[in-house]
């Protein structure tokens, strides 16, 4: 076996995939070069892409066209919440509160989210119990999403209400130089 596995190929096509923003398969390929000698390493290629596009790091913009937004950090509290869920198995929204620390409505938030992505299950005594473990932990993509519409909702506004001002200025520059003759 090849030295290429110790370092690993998920990780080495994750550069090529940051440094290329938008890529197709045969353009990691073609960016690991002597890494990819057989059939074999190209499926693990396909398979690298397929984990990164799973975990949100990766979008498909077209078919076979991908774009590399990035890894997402989760939040500390759901880092918390994945930690007890993890370790227990089964848990009500007030195990989450008190050993996560976090708020009824924000544990419940994250356990529907959960139960979307076929994580966990809600059993009918009021507790989630895991039924399958991805080991990293899936993260809210549609509020994650809602999230960054609503940041860019208000820099476009900062930007138009910055605009104004710097209108105002001027405004007020030319009305004193007129002053000042």
């Amino acid at each position: 076996m090849s030295n290429k596995w110790h370092t690993g190929l998920t990780p080495a096509a994750r550069e090529v995939m940051k440094k290329l923003g938008r890529f197709r398969t045969q353009d990691i390929v073609d960016g690991l070069g002597s890494m990819i000698q057989t059939y074999k390493d190209r499926r693990r290629i396909k398979k690298a892409i397929y984990d990164c596009r799973k975990r949100g790091e990766i979008t498909r913009t077209e078919r076979g066209l991908y774009e590399y937004v990035g890894k997402m950090k989760p939040p500390e509290l759901q880092e918390k919440m994945w930690k007890v869920l993890r370790a227990k198995r089964s848990v009500e929204k007030e195990d989450l509160q008190e050993l996560a620390g976090t708020s009824e409505s924000y544990a419940y938030e994250w356990l529907q989210m959960l139960a979307r992505n076929g994580v966990v299950r809600h059993l009918d005594n009021g507790r989630w119990q895991m039924i399958y473990d991805p080991v990293e932990m899936p993260l809210n993509k549609e509020k994650t999403q809602r999230l960054r519409g609503r940041r860019l909702k208000n820099k476009e506004a900062a930007i138009a209400a910055l605009a104004k001002a710097m209108q105002a200025i001027e405004e007020a520059k030319t009305a004193i130089s007129g002053l000042k003759e």
